[in-house]
């Protein structure tokens, strides 16, 4: 009692190298064809524009090419979004998608071809917009979409076992004009101007206020004189 033009209780066995074909205007140009190769692969091709859809014998699978690299390939040159995961995932605990090693191997890595200042690597959001974001040019911007250093954050941050800061860190301003410098190890305070007034001499384990060349432990100065030292 078959239901369609043709229809199987059972298997049908396709010989290597021959496909299963759906639509198209004749043989040669089918919508789509399924054929088996004789490696023992699978395709699936779209018209005659090639391979969309690849299982290859060992498991692998390909999207966009014939030789998958990995369990799951998607390659393209097309200047497109190629993977696109959307959800209605509201658990406190958990994650929509999750990337897990059970080995001693790097979970993640993201590789890009850009160096520039005005492309990102990778760029975290939440609904009120950027939250956190690494440009091609290696800056990192937390509240920022425009990260001029290293390292840039907007708004306060917070430790609770302190801070370790490199030789060149600056604290307001960026150069000269930084409210607090660290350089060749000791502690630098400017005022608006840009002029040094406190100086913590870690070499000499010396204070100086008003001279950036303390004599002793602390050394105070105004303009003309030196107040206490």
């Amino acid at each position: 009692s078959p239901n369609f033009k043709l229809d199987v209780n059972g298997d049908i066995r396709i010989e290597e190298k021959h496909s299963l074909r759906f639509g198209g205007v004749d043989a040669t140009d089918p919508n789509w064809r399924m054929q088996n190769t004789q490696a023992g692969d699978l395709s699936i091709s779209e018209g005659m524009s090639g391979t969309r859809f690849f299982i290859e014998n060992g498991g692998n699978v390909g999207i966009g090419t014939t030789s998958p690299t990995a369990n799951l390939d998607v390659t393209s040159t097309l200047n497109q979004q190629h993977l696109y995961v959307q959800g209605g995932y509201a658990e406190g605990t958990g994650a929509l998608a999750r990337i897990k090693t059970t080995g001693n191997g790097n979970v993640l890595l993201l590789e890009s071809a850009t160096t520039s200042d005005s492309r990102e690597i990778l760029e975290v959001k939440n609904t009120n917009g950027t939250v956190f974001l690494v440009r091609g040019d290696g800056n990192v911007g937390i509240g920022t979409t425009s990260p001029g250093q290293k390292l840039q954050v907007e708004g306060i941050t917070y430790s609770t076992n302190g801070y370790k800061l490199s030789d060149g860190f600056s604290v307001g301003a960026l150069g000269a004009n930084s409210a607090i410098r660290f350089n060749g190890g000791n502690i630098l305070v400017n005022n608006s101007l840009g002029i040094e007034f406190v100086r913590f001499d870690a070499v000499n384990e010396r204070v100086g206020i008003g001279t950036t060349s303390p004599a002793s432990k602390l050394e105070i100065r105004d303009s003309i004189d030196t107040v206490l030292r």
